[in-house]
This record gives C-alpha cells, sequence and structure tokens, in this order.
C-alpha cells in the first residue's frame, strides 16, 4: 500500500502517512523513508510551480507528510532515514526540518551531516547559517571575537 501512496488520494495518503507515523517500529520507518524518498509522480505532467490552487513543489503529498513525519521522529537510530531526506533527489520542504532533527540527535555523526550537507549546498538560507552556528556551538567553537 505504501508503495502507491501517491497513486492514492490526498487524503487516504495523508491517513497512511499518519498511521504508519503514529509506529515506532522499524518497519513503519522503512515505509515512511520509502514513501518520503520516492521519485514524485509527473504522470499528470504538472510542475506545482505556481501559487494558487496548485502546490508549491514538484512533489507529491504523500511523499511531503512521509518527510516531514520521518522529520519529527529525531532519535539516534532514526538517523539514516534522515540523511536520505538530505539526498540531492529529496523533497526540497524536509532538508530544514531533517536538518533540525539531526541537530537535536546531537551526536558527532549526526552534526557530520548537518556539516556535509551545509557545505555541499549552493544556496545559503539563515537556516544553513543557524545549523553551522549550532554544530560550533556543540563542539565549543567559538564564534567571532
Amino acid at each position: 500500500l505504501a508503495a502507491g501512496a501517491d497513486g492514492l488520494p490526498e487524503d487516504v495518503g495523508h491517513r497512511l502517512v499518519g498511521a504508519l507515523a503514529a509506529r515506532p517500529e522499524a518497519e513503519a520507518t522503512g515505509a515512511l523513508l520509502g514513501l518520503a524518498t520516492a521519485p514524485p509522480d509527473r504522470r499528470d505532467g504538472e510542475t506545482y510551480a505556481t501559487s494558487g490552487g496548485h502546490r508549491l513543489s514538484g512533489s507529491a503529498p504523500a511523499r511531503e507528510a512521509a518527510s516531514l513525519a520521518l522529520a519529527e521522529r529525531g532519535s539516534a537510530r532514526d538517523l539514516t532515514p534522515l540523511t536520505a531526506l538530505l539526498g540531492p533527489d529529496s523533497w526540497f520542504g524536509a532538508h530544514e526540518t531533517a536538518v533540525q532533527a539531526l541537530l537535536r540527535i546531537g551526536t558527532e555523526e549526526a552534526h557530520e551531516h548537518v556539516l556535509a550537507f551545509c557545505f555541499g549546498t549552493k544556496h545559503f538560507y539563515t537556516w544553513h547559517v543557524g545549523a553551522l552556528d549550532a554544530v560550533a556551538a556543540a563542539r565549543g567553537v567559538r564564534l567571532g571575537p
């Protein structure tokens, strides 16, 4: 069922994601990861790049909801799924929440993933700088004079 969630009506896809998000088991995390990292369905040819009645992303609602649900987990055992949300083909809207979840985990490995993502980005936003500042503070690096 999770494999074809983007083909389901939007409300059913969101219910499926909600049910998976409520389950702490690794299988539920795996299903959420599958939904979150699935390529967007482009059968209808829509790009969803306009405001108004359309979504503002090229991804499907279940993919977006699953990405955000994964970012809410934020425990050390969720490190791999969270880093998958930072991949080049992942939904852009999940990047910030995944980085924040990695910062909440707070391990050296989580911080390394945050640094790798931020250093690999082409356009910095305020949240990128905040993430770098948070890693620096956690490592005891003093910024500025």
